[in-house]
């Protein structure tokens, strides 16, 4: 009897998500590498619009989140929101996303409700409008002229206001900010500054010194070798802090809800300097 992950891939493959030839389809291949191969959650929010045109607007979601734990968290929760809210699936049948982008942590809860969740999807009638199996892969995989790129740069300078560091700044001492935040401060000033010089580049240079900017705030950005060095300890003091004190957790609700409509927790957001240094080079030499 085959495999239940193996006939997953497969009617993803017939949904066409996947091409026929796909690596899932090997057959050494395990179901860590189902799970790799949507763990950005771009394959899953384009299996919702090929069975429902138009239930995800793609706008919504980064279709190169180039691993960006922060992006792909946000497609993964876009996804599990149009499952709910369109598809009508109960929060008891969902999986959490970061459990299903850590594959790490693939534990057989996870896998079991993935995969439950791809079959209920995959037995739901296909609706008119369903894209072409090259469409679908030339949205997702084709090189781009550059546009989305820059833009993509843009926004990862576009550092969110301290919607949190202010309000916890009442219920945290000095050395517990200190060690939760890291040199985030630090970090937002060289942003500001980054983020004016890569807007004047792309709208009134046409990027053409785009590169001369990151060698000119090399030095500068070189701060982040602190942050990334502390934030597991940033992490770690976040947990024991909300495992111990109500008051904050219920702070931080508030705070994550003020900041981004509750879909990104403090705990989330720790690492986006860290995934925002690691993207560098992967948007430049595209």
């Amino acid at each position: 009897m085959m495999e239940y992950w193996r006939q997953c891939a497969l009617w993803l493959i017939n949904c066409k998500v996947l091409p026929a030839n796909h690596r899932v389809t090997w057959e050494s291949a395990q179901v860590f590498d189902l799970a790799q191969t949507l763990r950005d959650g771009v394959l899953l929010c384009h299996l919702l619009n090929n069975l429902r045109p138009q239930s995800i607007n793609l706008k919504e979601i980064n279709l190169r989140p180039q691993m960006s734990q922060f992006l792909c968290l946000k497609n993964i929760r876009t996804f599990l929101a149009a499952c709910s809210e369109i598809f009508g699936m109960k929060k008891s049948e969902l999986f959490e996303a970061f459990d299903l982008f850590d594959v790490r942590d693939f534990g057989k809860g996870v896998r079991e409700k993935l995969l439950l969740m791809i079959a209920d999807i995959c037995l739901i009638p296909v609706e008119k409008g369903v894209e072409d199996e090259e469409d679908l892969y030339d949205c997702v995989y084709d090189d781009e002229d550059g546009g989305e790129i820059y833009e993509d740069l843009m926004k990862t300078e576009a550092i969110p206001p301290p919607h949190f560091m202010t309000p916890l700044n009442m219920f945290l001492t000095m050395t517990e900010m200190e060690k939760m935040f890291v040199n985030i401060p630090d970090l937002v000033k060289v942003h500001k500054c980054l983020l004016l010089e890569i807007q004047d580049s792309v709208h009134h240079r046409s990027a053409q010194n785009l590169y001369q900017i990151f060698i000119t705030f090399k030095e500068r950005l070189l701060i982040y070798g602190k942050y990334c060095s502390h934030v597991e300890t940033a992490i770690a003091t976040l947990d024991c802090i909300c495992k111990d004190r109500e008051d904050v957790r219920m702070k931080l609700e508030e705070c994550s809800k003020r900041a981004n409509y509750g879909k990104f927790t403090l705990r989330d957001l720790l690492v986006v300097p860290m995934q925002r240094v690691l993207k560098y080079h992967l948007l430049l030499q595209v």
